[in-house]
């Protein structure tokens, strides 16, 4: 039986494999421009995997990534109530969580097709996952600073938080003074998209530090209460 608490790693591994390989594997081909995205944002994520063989790359490693993005949800979901939180607020966090990954298969389903229709699903689908799943990873690091205080990995999730939220001030500062921020745009895309890969791994090393795991049997899961 596969142990899905390594559903975070899996999430990281194939979101990093996926993004390189099919930028690599574009330029290699001629489709963008050699540079480095992160700082230089000379191209999209998406442009990375919209051509050649790295089209078929790309969805065929995100799709499953973005289903073990709301496995990793879902966990999560269950984590928390074992540490006693909210349900309420445990409700919302999860469901943005879900919303976001769901979202991100619209966009990786539309990607490739041409049309006006397909271009907004593909922007919205987009959007939708970078806000949603961003508001919930900074939800559940203000749970996990109630829970852990100032442990190293609680504190590591607050400072790519903030890093991520003052990126997007910067980027929407910048848009009112030069003229040209597309290449901004494009690298903070990549740059919060890694920080967003991150992030479910730094939620697996606390699982780890709670003794969370699952039990499998004949009928539903039975999740352990984490060790004290």
């Amino acid at each position: 039986m596969v142990d899905l608490r390594i559903t975070p790693v899996l999430v990281w591994v194939l979101f990093w494999a996926c993004a390189t390989a099919g930028y690599l594997i574009s330029v290699e081909a001629g489709y963008v421009p050699e540079c480095f995205p992160h700082l230089e944002g000379c191209t999209t994520i998406s442009q990375s995997g919209r051509e050649g063989l790295s089209f078929f790359i790309f969805k065929a490693v995100m799709i499953p990534a973005a289903v073990f993005t709301m496995i990793y949800w879902i966990l999560n979901h269950h984590w928390l109530l074992t540490m006693g939180q909210s349900t309420k607020s445990i409700w919302l966090i999860t469901s943005l969580g879900l919303f976001g990954a769901i979202f991100l298969v619209v966009y990786l389903t539309f990607l490739g097709s041409d049309g006006d229709v397909y271009r907004m699903m593909r922007r919205y689908g987009t959007i939708i996952f970078f806000v949603f799943t961003f508001i919930a990873e900074c939800m559940l690091t203000s749970k996990c600073w109630r829970l852990f205080r100032r442990n190293w990995i609680v504190v590591v999730k607050l400072v790519l938080c903030s890093a991520v939220a003052f990126e997007l001030v910067v980027h929407g500062i910048a848009k009112w003074f030069l003229e040209e921020t597309r290449w901004l745009e494009n690298s903070t895309e990549w740059r919060s998209a890694s920080v967003l890969t991150i992030y479910p791994v730094l939620t697996w090393l606390l699982w780890r530090r709670t003794g969370f795991e699952i039990r499998y049997g004949n009928q539903a899961n039975q999740l352990d209460e984490p060790r004290q």
